[in-house]
Order: C-alpha cells, then sequence, then structure tokens
C-alpha cells in the first residue's frame, strides 16, 4: 500500500496532520450525499478532510472529495459533489496534487458531534523510514492527543516526548539488525 494522504487539522494557529482517531462523529461523506471513489493508491478511501478546532469547537473546514455520482468506477473525473452546510463544490486544481479529486469545498464550518480522541502531529522526522499507509503520530516531532466530546475540545496532552522515545526504540532495533 502506498502512503496515504491524510486528515489535516487546524489547532492553535498551526496545521497538523491526523495520525490516529478513534472514537464517533468524525466526517462521515455517504451522510452527505457523496460516494467517494479512489482517487489514486495514494487516497484509497477517495476524500481527504480539513479539520478545525476553534473556540475548542471542532468543525470540518475543508473537503476534497473523489465523488461519483454513478458509483465506481468514476464516470466522469468533472462531478460535482452536492453541497455540503450550503456550499457547494467546486473543480479543484489541475496544477495541484488536488487534480486527484473531482470536488473541492472550502470554508464548511460544519459542526461535528465528535467524541473520542485524536492524534495529531507535525514536523515530520526523517529517522525510521516508513513507506505504506498512514503515517503513524512518532514519525512526527511535534505530537498532541486531543481528547473531544460531543465536538468540544476537553483535554490536550502533548505527547511528544512519547513519540520521541518510540522513534528512539525502533531506530535502535533497525540498527540492530
Amino acid at each position: 500500500m502506498t502512503t496515504q494522504a491524510s486528515d489535516a487539522i487546524a489547532y492553535l494557529g498551526e496545521t497538523f496532520q491526523i495520525a490516529e482517531a478513534a472514537g464517533t462523529g468524525l466526517f462521515d461523506p455517504s451522510t452527505h450525499g457523496l460516494r467517494p471513489v479512489m482517487s489514486s493508491t495514494a487516497c484509497y478511501r477517495g476524500f481527504v478532510c480539513r479539520y478545525a478546532v476553534e473556540a475548542s469547537r471542532l468543525t470540518l473546514d475543508g473537503l476534497l472529495a473523489n465523488h461519483s455520482s454513478d458509483g465506481p468506477p468514476v464516470a466522469s473525473r468533472y462531478a460535482s459533489g452536492p453541497a455540503i452546510n450550503g456550499i457547494a463544490s467546486k473543480q479543484t486544481d489541475p496544477r495541484s496534487w488536488e487534480r486527484l479529486f473531482n470536488s473541492c469545498y472550502e470554508g464548511l464550518a460544519l459542526p461535528l458531534q465528535f467524541t473520542g480522541a485524536m492524534l495529531v502531529g507535525k514536523d515530520y522526522s526523517p529517522s525510521v523510514p516508513v513507506r505504506m499507509g498512514y503515517t503513524p503520530a512518532w514519525k512526527y516531532l511535534q505530537v498532541y492527543e486531543l481528547a473531544f466530546v460531543s465536538g468540544t475540545l476537553t483535554a490536550v496532552r502533548d505527547i511528544s516526548e512519547i513519540m520521541a522515545s518510540v522513534r528512539d526504540k525502533l531506530a535502535a532495533s533497525m540498527d540492530a539488525n
């Protein structure tokens, strides 16, 4: 499996990648009339979310989707997804990596009722290579665990040092082999 495009989240005025999320209530494309299909080997699920935390509330701020109105395979690379939260989709920029998707949503401000936790990271560490699946939290130099109840941020824990320890142990085990 190719390294997968990960969801992102705006938090503390910066953009973090979501390395892992467990719980219920994150964005589900099917509840909004989207039928995403694989856009490339780098995005098997056919969509990528951009979340935001503002005033302790979790929202879906942006979305890239490879929507198929006819189901797989995609009948038209230029199909438009349905409006979400009153926002119409637009065609993606054919000169950017977003060209892998046919529907782009910006400024959604869609409130979510997520209850659970997510590990978010930034500043990718080049040590210990990972080339498949989603990038694990230990690959980032700055990592937070964010806990939510019904879409409200209830706890934040900086786990950067724990992830550094995991990286160090993995690097040492690779050096020993």
